[in-house]
């Protein structure tokens, strides 16, 4: 049963069934599929191309944990289909990848007058990448979120303090930044020109990730590696829950983390 700060990240209703999962067992889930990524093929494989303050592993940590956090703009937004009802999330990424680089920005901030390489923060863009393109990667203005998000906005605002369960799953230094960011979301979503602004920021940073991406070979093959893992425990995690699966696209990810992921 859904309490009042539950986040969905899936909802079909059908013939009197709800379908449905949240989104803290999504996470979890999803982070279990890197768990013992430190002993992988591609773990060993990644340490080639990172600094040794990065690793494949943390950046799959964090991607996964926001890769969804833009479905709290969708909590209202139902569909009919056959008979049925299901919440669409097309576009959630957009917002997924607005909270991280919020996320992330106030990390910067926080670390600019400490003894820290700042170089590091560009690999840490690759999770921007990847949380943007884990949907349909080649057209992603298909994606873009519809302006009826707007007349949700209100409900939103009630309810995002419940996007504070992640801290379950981020480091005790990233949940004071996590909670700034929470706060801060919550000016810019009362600004009326919101969620124009949060178009006009992602589509430009999409631009800046793919001539990063397309600019740098070992930014291109880190970006498509960690796309590459986010897809995987993204899918296997939802099927995991959702209860089904089977299609190539599915078996192929499966293969994937066979051989790549597990240790």
């Amino acid at each position: 049963m859904k309490g009042e700060h539950d986040i969905l990240s899936y909802y079909y209703e059908s013939d009197g069934k709800i379908h449905l999962e949240f989104l803290n067992d999504h996470v979890k889930r999803a982070l279990d599929y890197i768990k013992f990524s430190r002993e992988s093929k591609l773990f060993k494989f990644s340490k080639n191309l990172l600094p040794l303050e990065v690793d494949i592993h943390d950046l799959s940590r964090l991607s996964i944990i926001f890769h969804d956090t833009g479905k709290i703009f969708y909590q209202k937004m139902y569909r009919s289909l056959d008979g049925g009802k299901y919440i669409s999330f097309r576009g959630h990424e957009y917002f997924s990848s607005y909270i991280f680089e919020k996320f992330l920005k106030e990390t910067i901030d926080q670390n600019l007058n400490r003894n820290v390489n700042m170089e590091i923060y560009n690999y840490y863009n690759i999770c921007s990448f990847a949380i943007l393109f884990h949907h349909h990667a080649m057209n992603v203005n298909l994606r873009k979120p519809p302006k009826s998000v707007n007349k949700h906005l209100q409900y939103t605002l009630k309810i995002i303090d419940g996007l504070k369960f992640l801290n379950t799953f981020l480091l005790d230094s990233e949940k004071p930044v996590f909670n700034s960011v929470i706060e801060r979301l919550k000016k810019e979503i009362s600004y009326p020109f919101f969620y124009t602004e949060m178009i006009r920021y992602i589509d430009k940073k999409m631009v800046d990730l793919w001539r990063m991406v397309m600019t740098y070979p070992k930014y291109k093959k880190i970006s498509l590696m960690l796309l590459s893992i986010l897809l995987t425990a993204d899918n296997l995690a939802a099927r995991e829950l959702r209860g089904y699966g089977g299609s190539r696209f599915h078996m192929a990810l499966k293969d994937f983390y066979n051989y790549y992921l597990k240790p």
